[in-house]
């Protein structure tokens, strides 16, 4: 009836809005642009003086009227690219390019007369970053693709934001009363107008038209329908009333999805809240604040977070791997809320009652005392059990897993935690936070970034808990008293075993402390008058280091630690500041490692792959040494593991190997292993390949790679006929193969050692005949027709002569076999005219070759007594003359 009543009153206050509604709070303007060809590339800029303006590349005074100016450009670096602090002078920064990674595009701090106009700043952390910057002016500035938020006002107040493109990226604002008054306009963030909203009251904002919602110091404000993504946070309520987000989709944002601080009476309905980088919603003293059928998931910090606020109402909510998490106060109603499908509960001011939490995703007890909490298995949530403000309560048989917190408990004393698991929690298992006289016993704490984590309280008790494989700390003791660890196992944690910081008067005695990959124990600074005997501590990367005061490592009579590394002689010092000493040290160690006995080797001189493997048996090894013959032969450090030593390329002969392995005490064990070298290899030949080879030809040869420790002698055989003999003296062994006849030949190659051993290899050789014959080419053939005894003789020659054939003029005029004789040709009674003759010839395995002859035939009968008559005309008329003249 209660919460019947409270849904009413819900239901009646949203319903109580006003008539008109707001889409939009000013007019925006269109973003001034600039090119990038202009600018000019500059180193990082650090500005803490105002000297520093002038070396920076600064021109002007920086009086109001003449300000510093950089302008034009370009810083592409990582880390934060312009740092100005503390200077009061005036000064603008215009028309700068600033990206590459790292903290801040520009970082300003008590600077309260800055002006940015016209930069464009991406992939930085966070864009600008104003500080205690009061009164600075953003102007014409883009912004993209900026991990956190484009812009962050923290603490500074009456800061101007106008005619600024956020894309990816949204404004940011923190710091009390004074950090949310400002003024922006003009300003638009993924393309929408940011909606910054102040001393705004009875008005209802449709968040589809902004890309980001701000409202500070409003009241009976809605904010609906809305899609807040890749912002700095979805929307953040500051010192406002009555403010309400109906039917809105929070999501991506790097930091909260809702961000309500200093604000009563708002109220919370029908959003969905998922996939945000920090917490889902963050409730920041902010009272009576309702919470009503949202969907909050997959939050990468918490769900929801109630920090300094009071009675807040929690109603038909749903959480997938998310919950809630109250800080300070824990007056608040819940009721019909699910995580993971089951019941969040939430018991307050219970006493004396046995709860069975195994219906619950999430459990919260406050104000109650005299509980027993028992059966819960709870995942994937933000805290699996949290506990505020209870005495006397009891946790027992439950299993909490890849939460973020297993449990926590928080100003709550005299509680117990016993046979509990707690495994995979991103962030502790067990979480004690000012809470005094609880105790921890019989838990298995496992694969948790931290084991356990006590800070602010005394008087606890921790005993035979097992705690390994933590990702930071097995259990850290952070500003406490007078607690006390006994019997506990804490080992295989990826950093520090027990971490004790500000931690004093603790009891740390009968643990076993090993294996850790950093530290065993660590006490830092401000730990003191703590004592710590009895413990095996062993085998971490540093044992223990002591950065604290007088903190005593012994009883001060006659019982120190055990310690993995003590070699059983004097005091043990410990690592760090205070140079202390355990007085009474022994080790940690006391069994000597066992070691096998490996059988006596034999082997053939020249053999590889030989080794003697020992096992020993040993849980803290530590090193090996080998002798061959009381000579060293191997060391290293060891492992465990086999230890497996090479015996190859010993001398013919018997030879003795003794091994000792030590472990971190200086426990050792040792074997001795006998080993016989012996001739009895073969020599070693590789085979060449099966050889070709030209007929007749010089300079081929087969090469067998042969090797044997004692070499002696050698045998060639071709064809079963021995053609070579000799000394051996291990290099390689040829053969020529020159002047070889066209056939198959098997050579045969026997090697032998000094002691009788021997191989063979045959390789076979065929020589081939793939050279065609060689032609002379005679000169060529002219004659008169009617002239005979033309001819034409060709020389070929070929070891394997086959046949012939003539050609004339592409005709065959003559074939027949060929003995490798001249060839010769007549060529008499031809007409006149031009003919070629062609000697093609061909040997035995088809190989053959031509050449051409051309032949020419002049002249015939008729032209013959033409001119023969012309002749006898001409020599008639000259003595005719002659005669004539002599008269």
């Amino acid at each position: 009836m209660i919460f019947f009543g409270l849904s009413a009153i819900l239901i009646t206050t949203i319903m109580m809005l006003p008539l008109g509604s707001i889409t939009t709070s000013t007019e925006f303007l269109t973003r001034n642009t600039h090119t990038t060809s202009a600018y000019i590339h500059h180193t990082p800029i650090v500005i803490n003086a105002e000297a520093d303006f002038a070396l920076a590349g600064f021109t002007g005074t920086g009086i109001q009227g003449d300000p510093h100016v950089l302008e034009g450009v370009s810083i592409n670096q990582s880390g934060t690219a312009i740092h100005i602090s503390e200077v009061a002078s005036h000064f603008v920064i215009r028309n700068c390019l600033i990206t590459g990674s790292g903290q801040f595009g520009i970082y300003l701090r008590d600077t309260p007369h800055a002006t940015i106009d016209m930069c464009e700043i991406h992939t930085k952390w966070s864009g600008i970053h104003a500080y205690w910057a009061d009164y600075c002016l953003i102007t014409n500035c883009t912004f993209y693709d900026n991990e956190q938020e484009g812009i962050r006002l923290a603490w500074s107040e009456n800061c101007t934001l106008t005619n600024n493109t956020l894309v990816d990226s949204g404004v940011s604002m923190a710091g009390y009363n004074r950090g949310w008054r400002h003024n922006i306009s003009s300003t638009t963030v993924h393309g929408k107008p940011l909606g910054y909203f102040r001393d705004l009251s009875d008005s209802i904002i449709e968040g589809s038209s902004f890309g980001e919602v701000i409202l500070a110091y409003c009241s009976n404000v809605t904010v609906q329908n809305g899609e807040f993504h890749d912002i700095a946070s979805g929307i953040f309520f500051g010192y406002s009333s009555d403010c309400k987000l109906i039917n809105n989709e929070f999501y991506n944002n790097p930091h909260d999805g809702i961000a309500i601080s200093h604000s009563t009476r708002s109220v919370i309905v029908n959003n969905t809240v998922y996939d945000n980088r920090a917490m889902g919603i963050r409730n920041l003293d902010s009272s009576h604040t309702i919470y009503m059928n949202n969907t909050i998931r997959d939050n990468d910090e918490t769900g929801l977070e109630i920090n300094n606020s009071y009675n807040c109402t929690l109603i038909d909510n749903t959480f997938v791997n998310n919950g809630v998490d109250i800080l300070s106060s824990w007056q608040h109603n819940f009721a019909n809320n699910t995580v993971n499908g089951r019941a969040l509960g939430y018991n307050r001011s219970v006493t004396n009652t046995v709860i069975d939490a195994s219906m619950y995703g999430q459990l919260i007890l406050a104000d109650s005392t005299g509980v027993t909490i028992e059966n819960a298995d709870i995942s994937t949530t933000d805290f699996g059990i949290l506990l505020g403000y209870c005495t006397n309560v009891t946790i027992t048989r439950s299993t909490l897993h890849d939460n973020y917190k297993g449990i926590k408990l928080q100003g709550s004393d005299d509680c117990e935690l016993f046979n509990n698991t707690f495994y995979d929690n991103e962030y502790s298992g067990v979480h004690f936070e000012y809470s005094d006289r609880c105790r921890l016993t019989n838990n298995t704490i496992t694969s948790n970034s931290m084991g356990v984590l006590v800070s602010y309280s005394a008087d606890c008790m921790f005993t035979n808990n097992t705690i390994n494989d933590s990702g930071q700390w097995g259990i850290g003791f952070i500003s406490l008293n007078n607690c006390t660890l006994v019997r506990n196992s804490i080992h295989d944690t990826h950093s520090t075993g027990l971490y004790l910081q500000n931690a004093n008067n603790c009891i740390i005695t009968n643990n076993e402390i090993y294996e850790n990959y950093a530290t065993g124990i660590r006490l830092v600074q401000a730990s003191s008058g703590n004592t710590i005997y009895g413990n095996l501590i062993g085998w971490n990367n540093i044992n223990a280091q002591d950065d604290g005061s007088s903190n005593q490592w012994d009883d001060g009579i006659s019982i120190g630690n055990a310690w993995g590394d003590y070699e059983g002689i004097g005091t043990y010092s410990i690592a760090g500041s205070a140079n202390a000493i355990d007085h009474y040290p022994t080790k940690g160690d006391t069994d000597i490692p066992i070691l096998d006995h490996p059988e006596d080797v034999e082997y053939n001189e020249g053999e590889i792959g030989t080794t003697i493997t020992w096992t020993p048996v040993e849980s803290h090894p530590v090193a090996y040494e080998v002798k061959r013959n009381g000579t060293p032969y191997s060391s290293g450090p060891w492992d465990g593991s086999s230890i497996i030593i090479s015996i190859d390329n010993l001398n013919y002969g018997s030879h003795n190997f003794t091994i000792t392995v030590n472990d971190t005490c200086a426990n050792a064990g040792s074997d001795t292993v006998f080993v016989f070298v012996k001739d009895g290899t073969n020599p070693y030949i590789i085979h060449p390949a099966i050889a070709q080879f030209e007929a007749f030809c010089t300079g081929e040869s087969i090469t067998w790679n042969v090797s044997d420790l004692h070499p002696i002698a050698y045998e060639v055989y071709r064809n079963q006929s021995l053609i070579d003999s000799g000394e051996w003296d291990g290099s390689d062994i040829v053969v020529p193969l020159d002047n070889l006849e066209v056939g198959l030949y098997n050579f045969t190659l026997v090697v032998f050692d000094i002691d009788g051993n021997q191989a063979k290899d045959e390789v076979h050789v065929s020589a081939i005949d793939t050279t065609p014959p060689t032609i002379d080419t005679p000169l060529d053939v002219g004659y008169l027709w009617g002239v005979t005894g033309s001819s034409i003789t060709w020389h070929p020659e070929d070891p394997y002569p086959h046949s012939f054939e003539i050609l004339r003029n592409q005709i065959s005029v003559s074939y027949g076999s060929w003995d490798g004789q001249p060839i010769s040709f007549a060529v008499d009674g031809l007409s006149p005219g031009v003919y070629n003759y062609t000697l093609v010839i061909t040997d035995s395995y088809g190989n053959w070759a031509s050449d051409t002859v051309l032949v020419t035939v002049t002249g015939d009968n008729t032209m013959l007594i033409v001119f023969v008559g012309i002749g006898v005309a001409v020599v008639a008329v000259v003595i005719v003359v002659m005669r004539f003249r002599r008269k």
